[in-house]
């Protein structure tokens, strides 16, 4: 028996480690995420329908918050949702309406600000722009909308009184 066959007998093919005793470990552990092979984006290709579309989001410079602009920004979301809330079920939610108020609000908003600066998708946050998130408020708000009226439709159902027809034996 050559070194070669001892090597061969003594591996097992069911991805196990021989020495764990019945112990399922796997032979070698999955690459960490930042090792996993991720395809670029086919920038500058004029062979696609998207080509265009992606040399232009790649070539449109962003302006940035400041971090006290995107905190004062922040902290004066809460009140309006809080608001907003209180139109459909009042009074206003005096939980959001009084966030700038807290203490550690700033912080919080600073916190925010440093990932999503740091984060290329993340910086629609901060843009001071704002389109993606005004786009969101719209979709928000119909989607507030609607399930308010659903659930108002499931409330009107539940409150209509059922004829059932008793049968007794």
């Amino acid at each position: 028996m050559n070194s070669d066959s001892a090597t061969e007998e003594a591996h097992d093919d069911s991805g196990l480690n021989p020495a764990s005793e019945g112990a399922a470990i796997p032979d070698a552990a999955p690459p960490p995420l930042r090792e996993v092979p991720i395809a670029p984006l086919p920038v500058g290709d004029d062979t696609g329908p998207t080509a265009p579309m992606v040399d232009a989001l790649v070539a449109v410079p962003v302006e940035l918050m400041t971090e006290a602009e995107f905190a004062d920004f922040f902290i004066q979301i809460f009140p309006a949702v809080g608001h907003v809330v209180g139109l459909y079920y009042p009074p206003p939610l005096q939980t959001l309406v009084n966030v700038p108020k807290m203490e550690n609000a700033r912080a919080a908003a600073g916190a925010l600000y440093r990932i999503a600066k740091s984060s290329p998708y993340m910086q629609w946050l901060i843009d001071k722009d704002q389109m993606h998130l005004k786009d969101g408020i719209i979709l928000l708000g119909f989607g507030a909308s609607l399930s308010y009226a659903v659930v108002q439709e499931v409330k009107a159902r539940r409150a209509t009184p059922i004829n059932k027809t008793e049968t007794t034996t």
